[in-house]
């Protein structure tokens, strides 16, 4: 084992060496002369001489060796190649999606271009040189060609593309893949070739991952540009001249994609709807793993006994290539396997590394399957092409082939069916210790390919084959693939780890801005090796710093190189062990957080690990920050990356509010600040009004269930979060298995209210209770839930998790609340107020004595916790209410005397009285009174007044004697007396009018007693009730009497005598009661007769005279009838009569006999008979 042990270290050294040999012998140059590689003397620019308008843009017509398309994909997006006449256009297999929906378009021409427009952006294309310029609607330039360079295929072949600049507008370009150096590569050279760059520093140029892809920011709008060319590729972004920047690639087409934000998200997501939004990820993948390179199997138990005996959370251990029997890949070191068995039996999880060297050995089945399969790269002559790495003499997958893909993903096998639960893709640039630049030459082939058009997507193409043949071995389990290299569009298939780097500052501070740009190269799955992999071991300090940061970014590993002395945690000392523990943690208590911010990743291709200009792209000031990103959407971290430090200046964006997450203090936005941070302190600040999912810290991802959930709050105003959460492990989301959770919280106030709504519920949560934890709070003054309230604990660890209860912490001005998840009602939570807040609203009311400041110091006095302070602010608060009412209830009274004052209404008196009555004794009372007096007086005067003018118009006497009355009680004054003497007038013209009435109505008597007529009754009698009471009057109302009593006397006979009814024959009409007497006239058959009889006549009134009817021929009516239906009249009481008429139903008729069929009757005058059941009262 020692020999083995000491074989491996001498390895490692020797390929040190070699990678580092070309460095040491040839100077590192970052400003070498921008033109090399491209040839662009007597090159003729490319003319466009014609176009065809096709279904998704146009064809240009670029002269009789070349066409140019311009595909628009989408409304922001187009696609641009220029290509030999006839050549097919190109995708690389970075691209994910190959069918679009074109967007509405219009093309139009003028002399010097052609306008290919959407509802978005402007393409222009110039005509002389060919050239493209696309602009926003408003016509601002997003990005142009530079025409004197244009763009096309040099001298050589090769596919350029140069850009316009305005030196004095600096741009801002950001991707590019894994990049050492700023954040922003403005001003910077750089070669894109995957190279094995064991110790790289800040000057190297090519790394292990290339993307041709970058975001520009240009008068704060961002586009993105994807220069999809896999062959060695090189960008200068303003380093040869300001004035312009541009890409070529040393082979292949001119093709790249061009994208419109106009927000940096915006450009990701269209970008990753291009290449491939990474899948969710296993939650395991997001714990912490170690690893080593040259762990023994007895370290591998010891390393994860440890961690679990101090408490350290971890989920993975990973097998470094240690574990292979002589470093064949898919083999296993016996003792290995039995390890890897007892770490799945104590609940870890397993990653073992594969590198793409297949030992050449005969006895080797993988070397034996794929050469008689022809599954190897070859040579230009047909042979296998052989290359040194770790086993030796070894070949390597023709991974553009399916098949070989296919081959290679089904041999994983051995490692997956005994437990490995990801796999770690190493040394795939491919990495070959004895080939050119340490890598396969440029004439291997690899397919159709050669090398130097393959070797950029050689780890895409084996992440392909990877993840596909693990979900064709583990169906419904997501993969975990970790690459050291890839291209565009590689994360859908992988996470990413930043290669060998070192243990020094340098490389602690460069992983920010490195880690940056992947992530906006669309790559959000991406880590450091924590600690540093090569060189010396870690200080203790560089150590601790390295774990604060690695423990929250997206990948979290511990990975050093077998050179070096143990860098576990615990080997740095106890604080630093300590200060492991605590950031670990933190990393499992924010892994819903997390987890939250990866299912984002994986919907809009937005980084987990976020450069400040992604969030904050309207504040100049975030363009160059390397040392300080955002954690997802809420949280930024602010690492200390410099030796001996203990402080640092911390830059708060603009457009935010922040909080200190530590301490809790809050800064508003747009400012730097200077923050200390002792070793184990690294500045973290939570953007204001967010809510950040957490849970208990536990051991490892799947130690518990998570059953409450953490709601981490920071609330100014409002804040909303939407929460998601799966199995997170299998694909059952995509059959709908997921659950997602809208939280609401807004602040009114002093009143806060929580709300949830559960938008998507497919998934069997554990979730059983949310504990809201307000930060920066007071203690509440109640809570409650659709009117039930929740119960004040002692400890937050007494609430219980399926009931209503709270816990305030007044250390840390931290409010708890459990909140059942099955919790249907809104809560709300009233915030009790401070002491010395309530004492200041209390003085300021005392002052001034204002009810809107009683009412706001009364909610915050009710609101006090302290219960002998609350009496005594609310006893001095009664006493200002008492003396505000007074005030009040006198300005009341003043006023509805003012009223009366000017109205002079008796009701406004009395209403003014009223009020007035219920004043406390004093001056405001005894004046108002006296006033209210006066009106009084007045009103009493116009009373008067009003009486007299009556009795004065009425010359009646009642009306004098109602003057008299309240003349009478007016004080004595000209006004009464004035009064008195206008009512002794009326009194004397009343009394003259009285003889006069006398006189008049005693003639009117004796009329009455002599004509006998009731109207003259009448009359008379009007006149004697006007006159006065007395002998006089008595008198001549008894003479009434008597002739009214003759009148009765006869009016009674009349009535006695009266006689209605119907001539039953025509009847003669006679002067006197005989058949002598001479007649006047003759009656026809049922006329209605109404007189008075007169023995066996009926006197009746005809024409004005007095005449004589016999009355045996008259018939009284019965009653008034109508017919209950249609009927027919008949002259007898029978159907063979003569018929009268027909009659109607309903129609009224008069009864005269009824027979015992028959009725008689009278209807128009004519007398007949009806059937007498038809006929109703």
């Amino acid at each position: 084992m020692f020999e083995k042990k000491l074989f491996k270290s001498m390895l490692s050294l020797i390929l040190s060496v070699v990678l580092l040999l070309p460095m040491l012998l040839s100077p590192i140059s970052v400003h070498a002369d921008s033109a090399d590689g491209l040839s662009l003397d007597g090159r003729t620019p490319l003319i466009v001489s014609g176009y065809t308008k096709e279904n998704d843009g146009i064809k240009l017509d670029l002269g009789s060796n070349y066409d140019g398309y311009i595909r628009l994909l989408t409304p922001t997006m187009s696609k641009v190649s220029v290509l030999k006449k006839g050549e097919s256009e190109y995708i690389s297999p970075g691209i994910a999606k190959k069918d679009w929906n074109a967007p509405n378009f219009t093309v139009s021409e003028s002399d010097d271009a052609y306008l290919l427009a959407t509802d978005k952006i402007n393409i222009y294309i110039n005509k002389k040189p060919f050239g493209v310029k696309y602009t926003d609607k408003q016509g601002n330039v997003i990005n142009e060609d530079f025409m004197d360079k244009g763009s096309g295929y040099d001298n050589n072949g090769k596919p350029y593309v140069y850009k316009k600049l305005n030196p004095s507008d600096r741009e801002s370009f950001y991707g590019f893949g894994e990049r050492a150096g700023n954040l922003n590569k403005y001003g910077e050279k750089m070669t894109l070739w995957n190279t094995d760059a064991y110790g790289y520093d800040n000057n190297t140029d090519s790394l292990y991952t290339s993307i041709p892809f970058f975001i520009g920011l240009k008068d704060q709008k961002a586009y993105g540009i994807f220069f999809d060319n896999t062959y060695k590729s090189h960008f200068d972004m303003a380093r040869e001249n300001n004035g312009y920047y541009y890409f070529y690639a040393d082979g292949g087409k001119l093709t790249y994609y061009f994208i419109y934000g106009p927000k940096i998200q915006d450009v990701l997501n269209t970008y990753t709807d291009l290449t491939g939004k990474m899948n969710k990820p296993p939650l395991w993948s997001l714990g912490f793993q170690q690893s080593k390179y040259g762990y023994t199997p007895e370290e591998l138990l010891n390393v994860a006994q440890t961690y679990r005996d101090k408490n350290i959370p971890l989920d993975t251990m990973v097998f470094d290539i240690n574990y292979m029997n002589g470093y064949r890949v898919f083999t296993w070191d016996t003792q290995y396997k039995k390890v890897l068995r007892t770490l799945k039996d104590e609940g870890f999880r397993a990653v073992t590394i594969v590198d793409p060297g297949v030992k050449a050995d005969n006895n080797y089945s993988v070397y034996y399957d794929g050469i008689k399969n022809n599954y190897f790269a070859k040579n230009p002559d047909g042979s296998v092409f052989h290359g040194t790495v770790w086993p030796g003499d070894s070949v390597f997958p023709d991974f553009s082939r399916e098949e070989v893909r296919n081959w290679w993903g089904n041999n994983q096998s051995a490692l997956l069916n005994a437990g490995v639960d990801g796999i770690w893709n190493d040394m795939n640039e491919p990495s070959i210790f004895n080939g050119p630049g340490g890598t396969a030459p440029l004439d291997v082939v690899f397919g159709y390919q050669t090398s130097a058009e393959f070797h950029n997507i050689f780890a895409h193409e084996e992440n392909h084959a990877a993840y596909d043949g693990y979900l064709r071995l583990k169906p419904n389990q997501r993969p975990f693939i970790l690459t050291r290299d890839m291209y565009a569009g590689t994360q859908r298939y992988a996470a990413i780890w930043t290669g060998d780097n070192q243990s020094d500052w340098e490389h602690l501070a460069m992983s920010i801005p490195m880690n940056g740009n992947i992530g906006l190269s669309g790559q959000p799955f991406v880590g450091n090796d924590i600690g540093g992999f090569a060189g010396p071991r870690a200080t203790p300090d560089l150590f601790a710093r390295w774990i604060e940061v690695g423990s929250l970014v997206p990948f979290a590993r511990d990975h050093y190189s077998i050179d070096k002395k143990d860098q576990e945690p615990w080997q740095f000392g106890k604080q630093v062990e300590d200060i492991t523990r605590k950031y670990i943690s933190l990393r499992y208590q924010l892994l819903p957080y997390l987890y939250n911010a990866f299912i984002t990743a994986s919907e809009t291709g937005a980084p987990v690990q976020q450069p400040l200009v992604y969030q904050f792209q309207n504040d100049g000031n975030t363009y160059n920050i390397n040392d300080q990103f955002m954690l997802g959407n809420s949280i930024m971290v602010a690492p200390v990356v410099s030796e001996g430090k203990t402080s640092r200046k911390v830059y708060l964006p603009e457009g935010a509010n922040w909080i200190d997450y530590w301490t809790g203090k809050f800064y508003n936005g747009g400012q730097t600040i200077t923050r200390d941070a002792d070793l184990g302190t690294m500045p973290i600040y939570v953007k204001d009004d967010s809510i950040i999912p957490t849970r208990d810290v536990q051991q490892s991802t799947e130690e518990k269930p998570l059953t409450n959930l953490i709601l981490d709050t920071y609330l100014s105003s409002g804040a909303q979060s939407a929460f998601y959460e799966d199995d997170g492990e299998t694909f059952n989301y995509q059959k709908g298995a997921y659950n997602t959770t809208q939280f609401d919280l807004k602040k009114n106030g002093d009143i806060i209210s929580f709300a949830q709504n559960k938008t998507k519920q497919g998934y069997d949560s554990k979730i059983k209770s949310y504990t809201l934890k307000l930060h920066g709070t007071t203690e509440p003054y109640s809570i409650t839930a659709g009117g039930a309230s929740f119960t004040k604990e002692k400890n937050a660890n007494d609430l219980d998790q399926d009931q209503r209860g709270y816990y305030f912490d007044s250390d840390s001005s931290t409010l708890y609340v459990r909140i059942p998840a099955s919790e249907e009602h809104n809560v709300q939570i009233v915030i009790a107020s401070s002491v010395e807040e309530a004492k200041a609203a209390v003085a300021k009311v005392e002052a001034s004595k204002s009810q809107s400041d009683v009412d706001a110091a009364q909610t915050l006095v009710e609101r006090l916790a302290d219960a002998q302070v609350k009496a005594d602010l609310s006893s001095k608060l009664k006493a200002v209410q008492q003396a505000i009412d007074t005030a009040k209830a006198e300005q009341a009274a003043t006023a509805v005397v003012e009223k009366a004052e000017a109205s002079k209404s008796q009701p406004d008196v009395d209403a003014a009285n009223t009020l007035v009555e219920k004043l406390a004794a004093g001056d405001v009372k005894t004046n108002l009174l006296k006033r209210l007096d006066a009106v009084q007086e007045l009103i009493a005067e116009g009373t008067a007044t009003s009486a007299v003018v009556k009795a004065e118009s009425s010359r009646l006497q009642s009306d004098l004697n109602d003057a008299r009355a309240l003349v009478d009680k007016l004080a004595n004054g000209s006004v009464k007396n004035s009064l008195s003497d206008r009512l002794d007038t009326v009194q004397q013209l009343i009394n003259k009018q009285a003889k006069d009435r006398f006189i008049a109505a005693t003639t009117a008597v004796e009329k009455a007693e002599s004509s006998k007529s009731q109207k003259d009754v009448d009359a008379a009698q009007t006149l004697v009730n006007q006159l006065p009471s007395g002998s006089l009057k008595t008198e001549l109302l008894w003479h009434l009497s008597m002739v009214q009593l003759t009148i009765d006397k006869k009016v009674k006979h009349d009535k006695a005598t009266s006689f209605t009814g119907y001539l039953t024959q025509k009847q003669a009409v006679r002067v006197g009661a005989s058949t002598k007497a001479r007649k006047v006239a003759t009656l026809p058959k049922g006329t209605a007769v109404k007189g008075q009889k007169s023995g066996s006549w009926i006197k009746i009134s005809y024409k004005g005279a007095k005449c004589y009817v016999w009355g045996k021929t008259i018939n009284k009516s019965l009653f008034t009838g109508k017919l209950t239906k249609k009927h027919t009249l008949y002259s007898a009481a029978s159907k063979k009569s003569h018929v009268i008429r027909n009659l109607k139903k309903n129609t009224k008729i008069i009864v005269l006999t009824k027979g015992k069929y028959y009725y008689k009757v009278v209807y128009s005058g004519k007398i007949g008979y009806v059937w007498g059941k038809d006929v109703k009262k």
